[in-house]
Order: C-alpha cells, then sequence, then structure tokens
C-alpha cells in the first residue's frame, strides 16, 4: 500500500446490518469448530458469550470514535490532544513535551478477516492490537504489537494537538523487516484512528485467507488507556 494510496482512506462506519452479519457469521463458524472438537455445549456457549461481549465492547467503542470525530471538529485548533503533558525542564529552563501512553486497538472488521484463524484456539483470544507512544520534546517514536506482529517507527515529529485529519508516516516489522505505511489522527476524548494495511496483521495467522485483503485498509479503534509508569 502506497503512501498516496493510503491518504485517500477515509472513516467510514459499517452498517448495523453489516455488523450483525459479521458477528453470526463468526458465531456459526465458531459454534461447528467447537462441536467438531467435541466440547460440551456449556463449555462452547461459555466461550461465545465471552466473544460476544468483546464483539459488543469493540462494536461500542466505534460508535464512540464516530462521536469523538464530531467533537474534535468543534474544538478550537489548538487543543492539546490526551497522553501530551507539559513538563518544566529547571535545567534548560525549557517548556518540554513528554509521552509515555499506551492505547488499546480494535476493529470489528478484524473479526471478519480472522475467520478460521488458528489464534481463536488460544484461551480468551479476540482480535486486537497495542499502540504505544514514547515522546521526548520533538522526538517521539510510535510501537504497534499485534501479537505475532510488531512495528516501530523512526523518531518523527507528532502533532500535539486534536485533529481530524491523520498524521502519515511508515513503520517496520519486525518479524518481516517490511516497510508499512499508516495513518493516525488524534482525536478529542484521547481516541485516535489508526488506518493499518489488514494484510500485516493478519497474514501470521495460517488459518486466514488474506488473498482477498492484500490492498485493504483497516480503521482501528484507539481507546486511551493511560500513561505508562
Amino acid at each position: 500500500m502506497k503512501l498516496d494510496q493510503l491518504e485517500k482512506i477515509s472513516s467510514s462506519g459499517e452498517s448495523p446490518q453489516e455488523h450483525t452479519n459479521i458477528w453470526e457469521q463468526h458465531a456459526l463458524h465458531m459454534q461447528q469448530r467447537y462441536l467438531a472438537t467435541g466440547l460440551p455445549n456449556f463449555a462452547i456457549e461459555t466461550k461465545l458469550a465471552f466473544q460476544k461481549k468483546a464483539f459488543d465492547t469493540h462494536l461500542n467503542r466505534e460508535s464512540q470514535l464516530r462521536k469523538a470525530y464530531e467533537d474534535t471538529a468543534n474544538l478550537p485548533l489548538d487543543c492539546i490532544r490526551k497522553g501530551v503533558t507539559s513538563t518544566w525542564n529547571t535545567v534548560l529552563v525549557t517548556t518540554q513535551f513528554s509521552e509515555h501512553s499506551m492505547w488499546e486497538l480494535s476493529s470489528t472488521q478484524l473479526w471478519r478477516y480472522f475467520s478460521g484463524g488458528i489464534s481463536w484456539n488460544l484461551p480468551q483470544w479476540v482480535p486486537r492490537g497495542i499502540l504505544r507512544i514514547e515522546t521526548m520534546s520533538s522526538s517521539s517514536r510510535i510501537f504497534f504489537d499485534f501479537g505475532a506482529r510488531i512495528f516501530s517507527t523512526r523518531h518523527v515529529s507528532l502533532p500535539s494537538t486534536c485533529s481530524t485529519h491523520s498524521f502519515f508516516t511508515h513503520a517496520k516489522c519486525h518479524e518481516t523487516g517490511a516497510d508499512v505505511t499508516f495513518g493516525i489522527a488524534f482525536l478529542a476524548g484521547g481516541f485516535v484512528e489508526v488506518h493499518f494495511p489488514a494484510e500485516v496483521i493478519v497474514k501470521p495467522d495460517s488459518g486466514c485467507n488474506v488473498d482477498t485483503i492484500v490492498e485493504t485498509v483497516v480503521g482501528l479503534t484507539g481507546l486511551y488507556v493511560g500513561p505508562v509508569a
């Protein structure tokens, strides 16, 4: 995925019917898989109840993300985003921005892309990721952890204010050495939206078919977890 292609991606929510279809197809597939392994009904029901709760949580975060876009559009242009703190350096007598914060990433679309995946065999596994940003003054590094794949950027200069516009840069996969282009928008309430190539997230799972998502960019909702101590 080239930078100019990624920049054309915009945030767009799926319809309620699409979300219903994603869950129903997932639940049916998992029920058949569990039955084939001989799991008792109560165990199947427990696993699906946990997964449904997680899916609904991810879906609710996407609703919150849409609200965050609306709120961001009404903020002053100089509104400092969540995760950025201003600290006073008594030695240099300068104001510096420092940040070491974390977000949990999720997307209901990933539930569709991971259909058939062996990752579902792991205890209480659901599709998600972690975003961590470490900043000193104007120099930042961004880290992504999707379980089987981890990514990091070089030092970049990130915006310290909220905006509906995405900041685009590159990250390197530490398993394959490949560079990927992604976008990140810092929104009101500490939310972020990350546009990331879906294939590189899903491909490590040998049970998934990635042929249909080779050029797909998935929108990930980032819920602010808080500062890293």
